[in-house]
């Protein structure tokens, strides 16, 4: 029986018996140099990520073991890296609140405590969560701390920017986007074609959660929110001036992989009490996060050559 195969057997047992981590063994499936993902590794992953997105439920089974499997190597890169440059990777509750606050609120829950009942029905514990939380905010931090001195914002271009295209009335774009470079096992056509399949046969959100690298993405079905035409580059403004609401853009080449944006819904808003300095603040925040996630991506790159991950089972 094939490696794959294999996978599919586990993890039909995973979602047709509950009491899964009682019932089967829990066998080693890949090793990430020293690092080890198993069975119940899986089980808890996709349980963790079905209960923070019920989308992933209308996905093949084996499209969700594919994500929870990326998930969990990607999990354990980044706090082997992590740990270079610390031993504690639990923050303290207070850091986690904000965060947990966003989760439990996504689910259309007033508190905590109703949250970690929800998490119950899914097999999922809180302090998984919070782990899952922890690696992420120290893993930006470090990204931060890597790169602040690399983030080159050109203040006096956005303003005169600002100025010159200054209109009564401006268009604003409801997002989504998907984020992404090519596997361990294709390349970039293979992979861009086979995204460009899922988007027409599948819709664009479950695209989103099947090949989207980004954390968010996966979170928000890869949905951005509004976004101003003029926060925008030039060179993705001229594109998407180009496309009509439900179009997507081809593959746009960013740093760190390629970005596919879905305009979701268009509309023209007034620039009543028009202030300046407070559009530059929103635009210098969207281009400052955008550098940050492009060198988070290209640094999570670099560092997964050094890894050999084997197929165990």
């Amino acid at each position: 029986m094939s490696f794959r195969k294999k996978i599919f057997f586990y993890l039909l047992i995973i979602f047709f018996n509950f009491n899964f981590v009682n019932s089967l063994e829990n066998k080693i499936l890949l090793k990430i140099n020293n690092e080890i993902i198993t069975t119940i590794d899986l089980y808890n992953e996709t349980n963790y990520l079905i209960a923070l997105n019920n989308r992933f439920k209308s996905l093949k089974k084996e499209e969700i073991f594919e994500i929870a499997k990326n998930s969990l190597i990607k999990e354990k890169i980044l706090a082997n890296e992590i740990s270079k440059y610390t031993n504690n990777l639990k923050l303290e509750e207070r850091y986690l609140e904000q965060y947990l606050d966003a989760l439990y609120k996504k689910q259309n829950l007033t508190n905590l405590d109703s949250f970690i009942d929800y998490l119950k029905n899914y097999n999922v514990s809180i302090d998984y969560v919070k782990k899952k939380i922890s690696i992420e905010i120290i893993w930006n931090d470090l990204i931060v701390a890597k790169f602040s001195n690399d983030i080159k914002i050109n203040y006096d271009k956005i303003k005169n920017e600002l100025k010159n295209n200054y209109k009564n009335k401006s268009k604003q774009y409801l997002l989504s986007e998907i984020i992404y470079n090519s596997s361990l096992n294709s390349n970039i056509e293979e992979k861009t074609l086979q995204i460009q399949n899922d988007i027409k046969d599948k819709g664009f959100k479950n695209a989103v959660l099947i090949h989207s690298i980004s954390d968010t993405s996966l979170k928000n079905d890869g949905e951005i929110g509004w976004v101003d035409e003029n926060s925008l580059n030039l060179k993705i403004k001229n594109i998407l001036n180009n496309l009509s609401i439900g179009d997507h853009t081809l593959p746009i080449t960013v740093p760190g992989g390629f970005l596919i944006l879905k305009i979701n819904d268009i509309k023209i808003v007034e620039n009543k009490d028009f202030d300046i300095d407070k559009k530059m603040e929103e635009i210098v925040r969207l281009k400052r996060n955008e550098q940050f996630n492009n060198y988070s991506n290209i640094y999570y790159n670099k560092i997964l050559k050094e890894f050999i991950i084997n197929e165990e089972l």
